[in-house]
């Protein structure tokens, strides 16, 4: 017998605008629930909000005359099927896109791999940025320098290394990928292989119910330890160093005092 879906509480998370079809508020439910709990109450704690609307501009008008990154000019956000905000603590996902080369609107059918990359986006802010930790961003370069030239070019909005966006944006994807699939299915984690393992383990450490970073980000207490072991370590290595320096003193001295006793010996 097919094992039920967990039902989350949802309540003070999710809101929806009445032009949503019944289909759409469904596969947002569902697409919900098929995260960790952990997921949805760390969420929850941290005061996030998930808006969604029949189009972006409706649930989020106050981006009306701003240009959406990374898009052609004149294209505007009713363009964009979904976006988070960290700084109001803010998802937004839409139904419809437009599609301005054929004016015309239509289904938006990545709408629940958006919502998971924007989950994404979210998990990261409210974890303190892993993806702008060692372990992530020694994965994600390690990642990108493996691609050859056309990969690269494929994948350029999440292969950047030089500022933070695109391991962001990696990190977004390759979360989603865990549960499905993102804004690109679950290509950014094949191509990104060890950076999509870092995601993996936060998702596991979800799913058992631990620390979400148990694994991937040392805590305070395990970098003390580590900088203690290294100034140990430091340390008696100096005394080692300084321990063979004066023994060799002690040996030379006793050479040159026996080569003193030796009758007729030239100095």
């Amino acid at each position: 017998m097919a094992s039920q879906q967990t039902q989350h509480d949802l309540t003070g998370l999710v809101s929806f605008t009445d032009t949503v079809s019944d289909a759409f508020r469904q596969g947002v439910v569902d697409t919900l629930n098929a995260m960790p709990v952990g997921v949805i109450d760390l969420l929850k704690q941290e005061g996030w909000k998930f808006e969604f609307g029949s189009r972006f501009l409706e649930v989020a008008p106050q981006m009306a005359d701003r240009h959406p990154p990374g898009r052609p000019r004149g294209v505007t956000y009713d363009s964009v099927g979904g976006m988070s905000n960290p700084h109001i603590k803010t998802l937004y996902t839409a139904e419809n896109i437009f599609q301005p080369w054929e004016g015309q609107w239509q289904k938006n059918e990545h709408a629940f791999g958006d919502l998971r990359h924007e989950i994404g986006h979210a998990i990261d802010a409210a974890l303190d940025r892993p993806s702008e930790k060692a372990a992530f961003r020694k994965a994600h370069r390690a990642d990108v320098r493996a691609m050859d030239d056309q990969t690269l070019d494929d994948f350029s909005y999440y292969s950047g290394t030089r500022d933070t966006r695109g391991p962001h944006e990696a990190f977004a994807e390759t979360f989603a990928a865990a549960f499905g699939g993102g804004c690109h299915g679950t290509e950014v984690a094949e191509v990104m292989p060890s950076a999509a393992g870092v995601t993996k383990r936060i998702v596991e450490n979800f799913k058992a119910n631990r620390p979400p970073l148990q694994g991937v980000v040392k805590t305070i207490g395990e970098t003390c330890d580590e900088l203690m072991h290294g100034v140990t370590h430091m340390l008696d290595g100096w005394r080692h160093k300084s321990a063979r320096q004066d023994q060799t003193a002690s040996n030379d001295a006793g050479a040159v005092q026996e080569k003193r006793q030796i009758p007729g010996q030239r100095m």
